[in-house]
C-alpha cells in the first residue's frame, strides 16, 4: 500500500486547515489499518497455537480427568471406612470434577460412563441438566437485551447445535434484533416533532451523506474507465489493470474512500499535491467520510476478538488489550495445561497403588479445606 503523502517543508506552509486535516486523517487510517492487520495476525497465531498445541493437550487432560472421576467413583462406591459426612463431600468432589469435564467439552461428547456416574450421584441425566442450562442461558441473554430495549429471538437455538452453530445462531439473532431496534428508533425519530434547528441539522446530514455517495461513485467511475482491462491491448498492462480493477471494486463495495483516493493518487504518479485530489470544499466531504472510516476501524480493532472465528480462544483473551501481543497468554495456558495433566496422571497412578485409601482421605480433606477457605473469604 502506498505511504501517506509526505509534503516538503516549503509546501507545508501553503496547506489550508482542510488539507492538513485530510493529510492527518489519511495517516491515521493507514496506522489503524496496519494495527488491525497486526491484531488479526496475532489472533490467527493464537488460534493456530491453540489448535496445534493446547487443544491436543487439553484432550489428554480431559482423558486424565475422566479416568480420575472413574477411579474416585469406584472408591466412593466400595469404601466402608468413610463417614457419612466424608461420603457427602466425596460425592460433591466427584460432581465438581464432572462439571470440569463438561466445562471443557460438549454434553454430546461426554463418556457414557461419566454420564451414568453423574446420574447416579445427581439424580438426573446430563441431557436434563444441559437442557435446563441452555434455557437458563437463553433467558439470561433475553433479559439482558430486553433491559436495553432490544427484543432478541433465541428460539432457533437448540440442544442439537454444536458450539459453533450455537455461536453463529446467537450472533445472527443479536444482529437481527439490533437491526430491528435501529429501524424502530429511526421510525420514532421521524415521528417526533422537530424544531427548526433539528430540521436544518437533519437536512444538512442528508445532504452530506448524498454528497459523500456522489464523491465515492465519481472516483469509482473515473478510475473504472482507466482500469478497465478490456480496453487494454498490451498483455502486461492488461494483467496490471485486472489487479487494479479488483482493488477498485473491493474499495468501492467496502465504501473505502481512503483506498479509492490512494488508487487515484497512483494514477497521478503518486503526486504529493493535495490540490490535485480536490479543492477545500471537496476535501471537506472527503474528511467527513474519512472520519467515519477512522471510527469504524477503531471499533473493528476493539471487537476483533469477538469474531465467532476466535470463539475457542476468547475465554483466554477477555482481559487482553487488542494492541498487545496475545500469544504469550496462550503460551501460559499451554504450560498450565501440561502441569495439570502431569498432576492428574500422577494421582491416577497412585489411586491404583497401595496408598489409594490414604490418598482418597487426603483428597477429601484437601477438598474440604479448599471449600472452607472459599466460604471464609
Amino acid at each position: 500500500m502506498p505511504t501517506a503523502i509526505q509534503l516538503k517543508n516549503s509546501e507545508k506552509a501553503t496547506l489550508s486547515n482542510t488539507q492538513k486535516t485530510f493529510k492527518k486523517l489519511k495517516k491515521k487510517i493507514e496506522t489503524l489499518q496496519q494495527k488491525l492487520k497486526r491484531v488479526h495476525r496475532d489472533l490467527d497465531q493464537c488460534l493456530e497455537f491453540y489448535q496445534q498445541r493446547i487443544y491436543p493437550e487439553k484432550k489428554v487432560l480431559i482423558s486424565a480427568l475422566v479416568e480420575l472421576v472413574k477411579g474416585l467413583y469406584q472408591h466412593y462406591k466400595t469404601s466402608k471406612q468413610l463417614t457419612e459426612e466424608d461420603l457427602e463431600l466425596f460425592k460433591e468432589l466427584i460432581l465438581d470434577k464432572i462439571r470440569e469435564i463438561l466445562h471443557s467439552t460438549s454434553y454430546k461428547e461426554v463418556d457414557p460412563e461419566i454420564g451414568a456416574i453423574f446420574q447416579d450421584l445427581e439424580g438426573r441425566s446430563l441431557d436434563e441438566v444441559a437442557a435446563i442450562e441452555l434455557e437458563n442461558l437463553k433467558a439470561e441473554m433475553q433479559e439482558m437485551f430486553e433491559a436495553t430495549g432490544v427484543d432478541v429471538d433465541f428460539s432457533s437455538i437448540g440442544m442439537k447445535d454444536d458450539e459453533q452453530g450455537f455461536m453463529r445462531k446467537m450472533f445472527e439473532a443479536m444482529a437481527a434484533a439490533e437491526e430491528a431496534f435501529e429501524a424502530t428508533e429511526e421510525e420514532e425519530e421521524r415521528c417526533l416533532p422537530k424544531n427548526k434547528k433539528q430540521k436544518q441539522l437533519e437536512q444538512r446530514t442528508e445532504e452530506l451523506a448524498a454528497l459523500q455517495n456522489k464523491e465515492v461513485k465519481s472516483i469509482y467511475k473515473l478510475l473504472a474507465k482507466e482500469f478497465h482491462p478490456d480496453l487494454e491491448q498490451d498483455p502486461k498492462e492488461k494483467i496490471e489493470k485486472e489487479e487494479l480493477m479488483k482493488k477498485l471494486t473491493c474499495a468501492y463495495e467496502s465504501n473505502d474512500l481512503h483506498a479509492l483516493l490512494l488508487l487515484k493518487m497512483e494514477r497521478m504518479n503518486q503526486s504529493n499535491n493535495e490540490e490535485k485530489i480536490g479543492g477545500d470544499e471537496q476535501l471537506k466531504v472527503y474528511n467527513s467520510i474519512l472520519k467515519n472510516q477512522v471510527e469504524e476501524l477503531q471499533d473493528e480493532i476493539e471487537v476483533a476478538v469477538q469474531n465467532p472465528k476466535y470463539s475457542a480462544i476468547q475465554v483466554y483473551l477477555e482481559e487482553v488489550r487488542p494492541s498487545s501481543n496475545t500469544l504469550h497468554v496462550l503460551r501460559s495456558v499451554y504450560s498450565r495445561v501440561q502441569q495439570d495433566q502431569g498432576y492428574l496422571m500422577k494421582i491416577n497412578r497412585e489411586l491404583k497403588g497401595p496408598r489409594a485409601k490414604q490418598l482418597v482421605q487426603e483428597i477429601i480433606q484437601a477438598y474440604w479445606h479448599s471449600n472452607y477457605e472459599i466460604m471464609r473469604f
